[in-house]
């Protein structure tokens, strides 16, 4: 019945190594020392442009 509905999960390993992953990338990269726990805020920069010209702030 899963298979004719679509329905489809993540196992179980995989999913504890994805958060685990998230988790280190938001306490290294960001600076979030309490990475999923950290509910502060940080501005970050995209150097990408937009159709005007000027980067675009993200506050998260």
């Amino acid at each position: 019945m899963r298979k004719a509905r679509g329905v489809c999960y993540t196992p179980q390993p995989v999913l504890n190594f994805i958060v685990r992953a998230v988790d280190d990338i938001l306490k290294t990269e960001f600076g979030l020392k309490e990475g999923f726990a950290d509910t502060s805020k940080i501005i970050i920069k995209n150097n990408a442009l937009t159709q005007t010209g000027k980067g675009v702030k993200s506050i998260i």
